[in-house]
């Protein structure tokens, strides 16, 4: 290519010149031509001669943004690694040359964009959208600081890889970093019964009480707690006071059948003070809820018992013994008239007896067969409507006491009937009397016994009365 002509001589009148000139921009026509049909090597840079106002010449790239029309350079036209990043210049890509959406994670690499990318405060809350940062998009060990305490025992926020090391699997704590939970130091000790909280914009945390009246009504409800969330091991001693549980809280129809057994309840737990009028009635006491060995001595006195507390239908049989009655409980004060007193085979000793009965029963003849329970009485009265073919003495004494019975025997209105008499009544000579016979003649027996009914001794006391 001709030299270029020099700008600092002037132009006009110097024929030499205009010659160079046309010359050189007959070169330059030809290279340009030559570029267009691609004929030309582009190894080198070439460049065209601009003249400026003040006649001088100014090199001009082949190639400006201005000569290329939008969307001319599209990723399709570009080679693989065409731009690399030292073709870039510092901060040659800004926010403003991206589209909206123009960088997509298809469009990254893997690990492409780092910590060591991303400049400090890059990323705030106000550019991530709702859920953006979830767990499945944070690798392990991202979120890693920790809150813990100090020696001296003062919470606060430790940074990720200052507190701890990992190494196969194994993690310990750096030695002057955080205090272990072993080491107990009194200010988390003495934090019982409270929580622990990080507020907003602080990098220390804290212990605060649970205080109720911040919680709404209602807001703690059994939906919210899961299936053994509240056990008796999360529950500290004492944890549950009276002060804690509003009046009328624990009612009836909020305990459970069988929720309250006695293995929950502590020795001394139920005291007379505890226990509303007619709180424990019958139904409520389970059988053989209360012996002897669960009622301490002198629980049960007189004052304690209403009027009629202890009935018969309350008793079971030789319930009361001589044993359980103390020497004097029982006088004449204390015994109703009309009311049955059942010995239980008792011995009474020393007794005066004054304007007292006998029992005397009317049993009746069917079949033939005539019973005489001494159980029911010792002094009967039979009618004889027909013939007694079997005659028994039932229920006798134990043997080596004796026992008696008197029979008042009476003919009926037609008379004539007969007595056979059982083998075990003995009588004197050997003979049973004979019997008054006329229609409503009465005769008197007595019969005794002391082998328990074995043997029976018969007398006649007397017939035909009328």
């Amino acid at each position: 290519m001709p030299s270029l002509i020099d700008p600092t001589k002037p132009v006009d009148g110097v024929p030499a010149v205009k010659a160079d000139l046309r010359a050189n921009l007959q070169f330059a026509k030809t290279e340009i031509e030559g570029l267009q049909t691609g004929k030309t090597d582009l190894g080198h840079q070439h460049v065209l001669a601009d003249v400026t106002d003040s006649g001088a010449l100014a090199s001009k790239d082949i190639v400006e943004s201005a000569d290329i029309a939008p969307a001319a350079i599209t990723t399709d036209k570009l080679a693989a690694a065409a731009v690399g990043g030292a073709e870039l210049a510092d901060a040659v890509v800004t926010a403003a040359k991206l589209a909206d959406a123009a960088v997509t994670s298809d469009k990254l690499a893997p690990a492409s964009v780092i910590v060591g990318k991303i400049a400090t405060a890059a990323v705030d809350t106000a550019e991530l959208a709702d859920d953006a940062v979830t767990t499945d998009k944070l690798a392990p060990g991202t979120a890693n600081t920790l809150i813990g305490f100090d020696a001296s025992g003062t919470p606060g926020e430790i940074a990720a890889g200052a507190h701890v090391t990992i190494s196969a699997g194994t993690i310990a704590v750096v030695p002057g970093s955080l205090t272990e939970l072993s080491d107990t130091p009194n200010s988390y000790l003495a934090q019982g019964g409270r929580f622990l909280r990080a507020n907003v914009g602080e990098t220390a945390v804290e212990f605060a009480l649970i205080d109720a009246s911040a919680l709404a009504d209602g807001a703690v409800s059994t939906a919210k707690l899961a299936d053994s969330a509240v056990s008796s091991a999360k529950i500290g001693p004492a944890a549950v006071d009276g002060a804690k549980i509003a009046v009328d809280a624990v009612t009836d129809d909020k305990i459970a059948d069988g929720a309250v057994a006695t293995a929950k309840l502590a020795n001394a737990a139920v005291t007379s003070a505890k226990i509303g009028s007619n709180a424990v009635g019958n139904s409520k006491i389970a059988g053989a809820a209360v012996t002897a060995d669960k009622l301490a001595a002198d629980a049960v006195t007189g004052d304690k018992l209403a009027a009629g507390a202890v009935s018969t239908i309350k008793l079971a049989d030789g319930a009361v013994t001589a044993a359980k009655i103390a020497a004097d409980a029982v006088g004449a004060s204390q015994l109703q008239d009309g009311i049955p007193i059942d010995m239980q085979g008792a011995l009474l000793s020393g007794a005066e007896l004054r304007h007292y009965s006998e029992t005397s029963p009317t049993p009746a003849i069917s079949g033939g067969v005539l019973t005489l329970d001494l159980a029911t009485g010792n002094v009967f009265e039979v009618t004889l409507t027909e013939d007694v073919t079997s005659l028994v003495l039932a229920n006798a004494p134990a043997a080596a006491t004796a026992g008696s019975a008197t029979l008042l025997l009476k003919q009926d209105a037609t008379g004539g009937r007969a007595v056979t008499w059982p083998a075990s009544v003995r009588w004197a000579g050997g003979e049973p009397p004979a019997i008054s016979t006329p229609a409503g003649a009465v005769d008197v027996l007595a019969f005794v016994t002391r082998d328990g009914g074995a043997t029976w001794y018969g007398f006649l006391g007397g017939k035909a009365f009328s």
